[in-house]
């Protein structure tokens, strides 16, 4: 069934603004009375409805997502100084830039980062927390500062990562994430494994 023109999508879409996004970005801290949603929130929601990067709202958000990732673009939302803010905005533009297209070359520069930061800090076969700091310093020039940078196991890295890791890293970097007691962040708040014991001992027993 194509959502794509249901009174759904059409909700989302009549809140897009001229310039491509829905107002705020990643938080509603400061939420605009008219703007219940944030511009990823209404970019998911439009993915999970079928669109794709040939349909022109997506266009025009993808527009706003490189000209946010060049510069030209502000983001309303606050400064968060918990983390290198910068750092971790292009993370989020790269993100999403990435889920509906493969084919932007500012985003595949943030990617070709964090690949190289991620692949380097398991090529001894496990994950080393001081090559980590180590890579991600040269790579960035700074220390990993925040939360989603310190502990990379978040929704924007892992959907950045997808297919970009070497293949011998690839299950070395899944079986991390699968372990990580503390989920992934912006997705599920406990460890990934234990919902699939879970699973397994209820629909197996």
């Amino acid at each position: 069934m194509d959502y794509r023109n249901s009174k759904w999508a059409n909700d989302i879409l009549k809140l897009q603004q001229d310039n491509g996004s829905w107002g705020y970005f990643h938080s509603l801290s400061y939420p605009v009375s008219n703007q219940p949603i944030t511009t990823e929130q209404a970019l998911r929601r439009l993915k999970i409805l079928g669109y794709t990067k040939e349909d022109k709202p997506i266009k025009k958000a993808m527009n706003y997502l490189q000209n946010c990732l060049s510069g030209k673009e502000k983001i309303l939302d606050r400064v968060e100084k918990l983390h290198n803010w910068k750092i971790f905005t292009e993370l989020m533009f790269s993100t999403w830039l990435k889920i509906y297209t493969i084919e932007n070359k500012l985003s595949n520069v943030i990617i070709n980062k964090w690949s190289t930061i991620i692949n380097r800090s398991f090529e001894s076969g496990q994950y080393n927390n001081t090559t980590y700091i180590s890579v991600y310093e040269e790579e960035f020039g700074i220390k990993p500062r925040g939360g989603r940078l310190i502990d990379f196991v978040s929704f924007y890295q892992i959907s950045l990562l997808s297919n970009k890791l070497d293949k011998s890293i690839e299950p070395l970097f899944l079986k991390y994430v699968l372990e990580h007691d503390q989920g992934i962040y912006y997705v599920y708040g406990s460890k990934l494994l234990s919902i699939r014991k879970l699973f397994k001992s209820k629909y197996t027993n």
